[in-house]
């Protein structure tokens, strides 16, 4: 399955539909919403002040002068994986998407007119004590602001505002396969249109926690999660 099809991404990946989880099986079914706005120009000619950073890599900012360097530095040629240039569906020219995906992870960058406006990594399978590195990371970049956080049963989702900018880190905790990672980064608009913000994040919470209900009577028959 496309990790990074460009489907509104809490309606998809943050609820934990990806093969091998109940709730891409067939079994329980999120039924998270998926309405989203129609990408509008970003407001790329704003300073930087957001960055996403993922292990020895450059951070990765907005208006990034050299995308081709940070898309490389995921395209791996050691492992095995794909390459993908689709829009996501709100997406219009002078919009170009591209992504690198291997069976463990994901990278995704969109440009506008040539200059970065977002980027997207999914890793399937961390530690928590790896997500509260990223969380601490993240939050020392942005001069410690405090983080917006949007919590259910086994999704929390971090989300920081600056001027315009947007950063997003969701951990979705599985039942036997260890968290799932995803950080966004970009201008507001484009993760607007992403379906990446902590209204949207609010609004489903409930709905992916029904989900984990299900997913535990599912898992556990005997055990019924209405007691």
């Amino acid at each position: 399955m496309r990790r990074l099809a460009w489907v509104p991404v809490i309606a998809f990946f943050l609820v934990g539909c990806q093969s091998g989880d109940p709730a891409s099986s067939g079994g329980a079914n999120p039924q998270v919403s998926k309405k989203t706005q129609e990408a509008e120009k970003p407001e790329t000619d704003e300073a930087t002040k957001i960055a996403l950073l993922i292990g020895k890599r450059p951070p990765i900012t907005v208006a990034y002068p050299d995308p081709q360097k940070i898309f490389e530095s995921f395209r791996d040629p050691k492992y095995s994986g794909s390459e993908y240039d689709d829009l996501p569906p709100t997406f219009k020219f002078p919009y170009r998407a591209r992504s690198w995906e291997t069976a463990k992870m994901g990278f995704g960058e969109i440009l506008y007119d040539g200059t970065l406006v977002a980027a997207l990594y999914q890793d399937d399978k961390i530690t928590q004590d790896q997500v509260d590195e990223m969380v601490n990371a993240h939050k020392e970049q942005v001069g410690g602001l405090l983080p917006d956080i949007v919590g259910g049963k086994r999704v929390t989702y971090w989300f920081w505002e600056i001027d315009k900018q947007r950063l997003m880190i969701c951990a979705y905790r599985t039942e036997k396969k260890g968290t799932k990672l995803t950080i966004a980064m970009g201008d507001d608009k484009v993760l607007d249109a992403l379906g990446i913000s902590p209204q949207l994040a609010r609004k489903n919470i409930g709905r992916i926690d029904a989900v984990t209900v299900q997913e535990t009577f599912l898992n556990h028959p005997k055990e019924s999660p209405h007691g």
